[in-house]
């Protein structure tokens, strides 16, 4: 019997010599840091991101409001033939993307608003990892058009769109407000205690919907397997969550936050600048 060994190794070189030339592109990295300073009251979040993960933070522990963002991109950008067809060095790459985050008052409450942008011709080839704590989060508006999103211990009305990636809400204060979760790629965790309320009207187009935890606590009225509404406490608020190519999976329980490394594993949140 023949050996693949030595047929692999040509292989393993080639590819080696690839990386150093920079064949398949290597990727610029930078953290930005935003402290806004103490907040005593509580906190809406608006965050509008082109590309990359967003995790919201309330943590009652800390006094000032900070974001940290991680920007990455390629250096270069090639055609399917491996041609450079736009040519950036580092800096000049992740000098394109913007990121602005302020506060702001609306209706007698303040607002962290947070957005990130680009200049780059390829946004594909780009994203910004945002990692915002709070304080006191009181409502949340998140849009990403590619990245996961993670919400812990927030409270107030709730509005993701996630076109490509994954949505968890987690969290140990009561929600008695609207929820509106739609995610197009990607599935849905709502993790919440037996405290909160709404009526839940769950639909996993090409997926599964699952009711996991105290189902005394809730009417469920089942409509198949992608599609049920459950009626949680005595609170008529509306909680929609939507998956047109992923599972919704509703859970309730005394301990909402903990689910594990994987599962909030975003690329990013393993370490602090």
């Amino acid at each position: 019997m023949r050996s693949r060994v030595p047929t692999l190794a040509p292989l393993l070189l080639l590819a080696l010599a690839m990386l150093a030339m920079g064949g398949c592109g290597s990727r610029a990295k930078r953290w930005l840091v935003f402290d806004k300073g103490p907040m005593t009251e509580p906190v809406a979040v608006d965050v509008d991101s082109f590309r990359g993960p967003v995790r919201i933070v309330a943590d009652p522990s800390i006094p000032n409001v900070v974001i940290r963002a991680r920007l990455r991109a390629f250096n270069d950008v090639r055609d399917d033939r491996g041609n450079v067809v736009y040519p950036y060095g580092d800096e000049q790459t992740l000098d394109l993307i913007d990121v602005v985050a302020e506060m702001d008052s609306q209706d007698g409450r303040h607002v962290l608003r947070v957005n990130t942008s680009t200049r780059f011709a390829y946004p594909d080839d780009q994203w910004v990892g945002l990692w915002i704590n709070v304080p006191r989060v009181d409502g949340v508006r998140v849009r990403t058009r590619d990245g996961n999103v993670d919400l812990v211990n927030i409270r107030g009305a709730v509005t993701v769109i996630a076109d490509h990636g994954d949505v968890i809400v987690r969290t140990e204060k009561p929600i008695v407000q609207p929820v509106d979760i739609n995610a197009v790629n990607g599935s849905i965790e709502y993790r919440v205690r037996e405290d909160s309320a709404g009526v839940i009207d769950v639909e996993a187009v090409n997926g599964r919907a699952d009711f996991r935890g105290y189902k005394g606590a809730a009417n469920i009225r089942q409509r198949g397997p992608s599609q049920y509404v459950a009626t949680l406490g005595e609170g008529d608020n509306p909680v929609s969550l939507r998956a047109s190519n992923g599972n919704i999976r509703v859970v309730i329980t005394d301990n909402p936050v903990p689910v594990g490394y994987f599962k909030t594993h975003t690329f990013m949140f393993t370490k602090k600048p």
